[in-house]
């Protein structure tokens, strides 16, 4: 789902800012945001505390907020930096959580069925690039709305229909 919020989407993205429009700064926050992405499996280990539904309910929560206030995050280059952190942390999030409640609802056929849900990622990339290629790829706020819309829907399938 945060497929978007890619490390290189967020440099091209940021180059359409003029406050952004930075090479070196840019680079800087892939870079950081790259070790947000890598501490993951912090996620993982809220599971340990907390049930799968809090723990993803609240990455959630945090991916809407984000992809809600980018519009406003652009205006700095501090607030921006943090946002993109933030989202790639919860990207992380989504393939350390996956698996595990993967396991606990399918046992031993769940390395099988990982397999096929990781395609979502690969899925969204074909997906956008047609968009991209629209007028909707002029704006990337609109994908950021997109991030928020979907993320609003999981978090309801989560709340309403989810049971562990």
């Amino acid at each position: 789902m945060f497929g978007y919020y890619s490390v290189d989407v967020q440099k091209t993205f940021g180059e359409t800012v003029p406050v952004l429009n930075n090479d070196k700064y840019l680079t800087t926050v892939g870079s950081v945001a790259a070790v947000f992405n890598a501490i993951r499996f912090i996620w993982s280990a809220f599971l340990d505390k907390y049930s799968y539904k809090k723990v993803y309910g609240v990455l959630l929560l945090i991916q809407i907020c984000v992809a809600l206030t980018m519009k406003f995050a652009i205006k700095s280059k501090f607030t921006y930096a943090t946002w993109i952190c933030i989202a790639l942390f919860c990207e992380g999030g989504h393939f350390t959580l996956v698996p595990n409640i993967l396991k606990k609802i399918y046992g031993e056929q769940a390395t099988g069925l990982y397999g096929v849900a990781i395609t979502f990622t690969g899925l969204t990339s074909l997906m956008m690039i047609p968009l991209l290629e629209t007028a909707l790829g002029k704006d990337y706020i609109i994908f950021y709305l997109l991030t928020a819309c979907f993320s609003t829907v999981s978090l309801i399938i989560l709340t309403f229909f989810f049971t562990e």
